[in-house]
């Protein structure tokens, strides 16, 4: 059984809203209608239905370059917090999954979302809260690369 991860904001399990044997992952807008959230089941921070156990490869990049493989998703709140460390040289923090699928969190706000593997073209975000990157970054190491690649992403890496 999947199931996800809260970081700030809520994370929700579609067990029985898309079938036993296909689970879903997505972040559940607190803003929309209860109507629309219908057998969707939210989980909290700590709540032992966690885990882990299913995520495919992903690694991390942190502020000063070094990269390693984590263990879970909590470790990706502690990766957005060392931007407040960031410098002209080591400005920025990422979250690459296996296939190449790699997300990009630049000091000033901005995401960047490219495939650094099959070199597709790099697409941009600005101005997303802590939470909405912290669910895109999770997004990512959980392999939900079509649910990242959905967002309304600006062209290049920006300006």
């Amino acid at each position: 059984m999947a199931s996800c991860a809260v970081f700030g904001g809520w994370w929700a399990f579609g067990g029985d809203a898309v079938g036993a044997d296909m689970a879903a992952c997505a972040w559940l807008d607190l803003a929309e209608p209860a109507a629309s959230r219908r057998g969707w089941r939210v989980f909290g921070m700590g709540d032992p239905a966690w885990s882990t156990e299913e995520l495919m490869t992903f690694s991390v990049t942190h502020v000063d370059g070094s990269m390693e493989q984590p263990n879970d998703l909590s470790e990706l709140s502690a990766l957005l917090r060392e931007l407040a460390f960031a410098s002209a040289e080591h400005g920025d923090v990422a979250v690459g999954h296996e296939s190449g699928w790699s997300l990009t969190v630049l000091a000033r706000g901005r995401i960047v979302w490219e495939n650094v593997e099959d070199g597709d073209a790099p697409q941009h975000l600005d101005g997303l809260s802590d939470d909405a990157i912290l669910g895109l970054m999770a997004l990512v190491a959980l392999g939900e690369i079509s649910a990242v690649s959905d967002r309304r992403w600006l062209p290049g890496y920006g300006s």
